[in-house]
């Protein structure tokens, strides 16, 4: 199974909301999956369930929506809301050649750079802390991240106050354009 499904979030908080739409996306898949999820941690500290070792996922809320992706191969996903940003917070995090890059675009481009280097490191699972230099973002049609098993995009994401990026394993590189639509749950 593979796909991107989006929930908003409503009363819950944004990791309840999330993980319940990872019960849900499971439970398509695996009819018969047992509630509560077992969990584990790799050595890099990325999640994963051990009963599903076939079963990759990345979740991901900002604001008022949750996501969750889901795939036979390792990937990652990653939400932002569009809002006002802090002088400096550009420079902090992206390198002298990506903030050059964002200089030449609209202000909300910083939220595709963002999420585009936050699904890469989820897909590899090294985390912000060690990875988020290695994600650099370059400019092909559009914005892009290439790492050397992965590949991060931006997605249509259904509300445009929202940036959404996805970075699959180069294994995982037939997703056609219909599966890489995000897919509401209600």
């Amino acid at each position: 199974m593979r796909g991107i499904f989006a929930q908003r979030i409503g009363a819950r908080g944004g990791s309840q909301a999330a993980d319940d739409l990872l019960r849900r996306t499971l439970r398509m898949a695996e009819p018969e999956a047992p509630i509560p999820l077992l969990r584990a941690r790799q050595k890099n500290g990325k999640p994963f369930l051990p009963d599903y070792p076939g079963f990759h996922f990345s979740l991901s809320h900002a604001g008022s929506w949750a996501v969750c992706a889901v795939s036979e191969y390792p990937l990652g996903v990653d939400l932002e809301q569009l809002r006002e940003l802090r002088r400096g917070v550009a420079e902090r995090w992206f390198s002298a050649s990506e903030c050059a890059l964002l200089r030449q675009m609209p202000p909300e481009a910083f939220f595709e750079f963002w999420t585009l280097k936050e699904a890469a490191v989820k897909a590899t699972g090294e985390g912000l802390a060690r990875g988020l230099s290695r994600a650099q973002v370059t400019l092909e049609s559009t914005p892009v991240v290439h790492l050397e098993y992965f590949k991060a995009f931006p997605i249509g994401f259904p509300d445009k106050n929202y940036r959404l990026s996805l970075c699959l394993s180069r294994a995982d590189s037939g997703w056609t354009n219909a599966e890489l639509q995000v897919i509401i749950i209600k």
